[in-house]
């Protein structure tokens, strides 16, 4: 190829992949960890990465996985490598993982590609973390971009999966935060081929770019001819599709991270979220909130289109459902005014037996502590409590709830719900009764008649308080409940 003609082929590779480094890194000197297979498209990212050192403020390192899937093949192209990265004064790091042992230690990894894709970030992580890379670049081309989109429009990723590669990410790896580059991503994959000419390159030739096993290789063998034939500007069309898609989202991203930040908020290892706010903001709001809100619970997880209508449904539904989503360790609660999400389900143990009140001092009685004495802090936050005359103290117990039990004139049940006391902690609320087991006090909902009076001494109270974590957080889900106002 003519001098001339080489310099303009190289230009069409080199001028984007430039401009795309001088986004990404802002003129700051770094360390580049390309990630080298041996093929066209990564071999042209490496010769025109190294181009670029006498420009850009960049050192560079190569990492080659052999994924133990190709036998010698793989291990001739480790040594290609090796050898290319020689001969350009690059130093790499090259290595043999087997994908096929991956897999039998992560069974819902049923992909082999998947579970290649793992296997190899984390890997380009470790090697990143040795060496002090700020980021990982790989060799993905315009064609790339538009058979991912392709391929997550057919799983029925949603909109978020439209997005495709992006051009500077952070992947989620197994041995931790991965920041990848894909500079390459405006450049068709006939151009590498043809750099690699210009260059004097030889690629090493992978078989299993033509095995129909893979989605990937059906989905560029089969699905986009036949969609070219419709369009032949697809691919182009595919990617400006991302583009848009990513414009969206970045819009989408600040909505949902302003709102999740104003009706959410930590509960034990999960998020709380105000179910009556959410109610009141358009569809397409609340499902990326619910969405994110899930993956922040659940970060390992992928999240379906089935699982975000199911918490959808949870928003718009009645109180006192559970849900669990199934492929996934995340559990929804929805209360009157909550939606909760966490890895498992609250449980607040086994109910305590009956607690007779006289000779209580200060006792562990379950998940709560129990005080009865004079009142000290009529105004104190945490606790519910009673004033008790001497005969009531001597013969009244504290417990829980019984089927068909009544608070005065009504049912026990029926109060509670009235009172939007969450399903949850209905059976764990004390209840103090008399010997007769009649009501004469409920934790939240106050007592049955108006308290006794003790004269102007300081009398005597029955003082419940949340004494774990998880109990005190549960009751965070009943809102509108007071402490103290009974001590009137």
């Amino acid at each position: 190829m003519p001098a001339a003609a080489s310099k303009v082929v190289q230009h069409r590779v080199i001028a984007p992949l430039r401009r795309a480094l001088q986004t990404a890194l802002q003129g700051r000197p770094e360390t580049l960890l390309a990630g080298v297979s041996g093929g066209p498209d990564s071999l042209c990212l490496l010769h025109g990465l190294a181009q670029l050192r006498r420009t850009l403020p960049i050192r560079l390192h190569v990492a080659h996985l052999d994924h133990g899937l190709r036998g010698q093949a793989g291990a001739d192209d480790a040594a290609f490598v090796r050898e290319t990265c020689r001969a350009l004064d690059i130093p790499c790091t090259t290595e043999r993982r087997s994908v096929s042992e991956y897999q039998a230690t992560h069974p819902e990894v049923t992909s082999v590609e998947a579970a290649a894709r793992n296997v190899r970030y984390s890997f380009f992580h470790d090697v990143a973390a040795a060496i002090g890379a700020a980021a990982a670049v790989t060799g993905h081309t315009l064609d790339d971009q538009a058979e991912t989109v392709l391929m997550h429009l057919i799983r029925g990723a949603g909109s978020t999966g439209l997005r495709g590669m992006q051009a500077d990410s952070i992947a989620q790896t197994e041995a931790g935060p991965l920041r990848v580059l894909r500079p390459l991503l405006g450049v068709s994959r006939a151009a590498t081929p043809a750099y690699c000419r210009s260059a004097g390159l030889h690629p090493r030739d992978d078989e299993t770019n033509q095995s129909l096993d893979f989605t990937r290789n059906r989905t560029r063998l089969h699905v986009l001819p036949v969609l070219q034939q419709l369009n032949p500007k697809v691919v182009d069309a595919l990617a400006q599709l991302a583009v848009q898609a990513q414009q969206d989202h970045a819009y989408w991203d600040a909505e949902v991270a302003r709102t999740l930040a104003e009706f959410g908020e930590p509960f034990q290892t999960g998020l709380l979220l105000d179910r009556r706010r959410l109610r009141s903001k358009p569809a397409a709001l609340v499902t990326r909130v619910l969405r994110r809100a899930a993956i922040a619970v659940t970060p390992n997880a992928e999240i379906s289109f089935d699982h975000s209508e199911a918490l959808q449904a949870l928003v718009n539904g009645s109180s006192g459902k559970l849900l669990w989503l199934p492929g996934i360790p995340l559990y929804a609660l929805a209360t009157y005014a909550h939606l909760l999400l966490v890895h498992e389900p609250l449980n607040l143990g086994s109910l305590p037996q009956p607690l007779p009140v006289a000779g209580v001092s200060e006792q562990r009685w379950g998940p709560w502590q129990v005080t009865l004495g004079p009142m000290t802090a009529a105004t104190s936050k945490g606790h519910w409590q009673t004033p008790l005359t001497e005969e009531q103290a001597g013969r009244a117990h504290v417990g829980h709830r019984v089927p068909g039990q009544r608070y005065g004139h009504r049912k026990l049940q029926d109060a509670l719900v009235d009172a939007g006391c969450p399903e949850l902690l209905r059976d764990h609320l004390p209840v103090l009764t008399d010997s007769e087991g009649t009501v004469l006090w409920v934790a939240g909902l106050g007592p049955v008649a108006s308290p006794p009076r003790s004269g102007s001494g300081p009398g005597t109270f029955l003082q419940v308080r949340p004494a774990d974590r998880l109990l005190e957080g549960a009751l965070r889900l009943w809102e509108g409940r007071s402490y103290n106002d009974e001590a009137r």
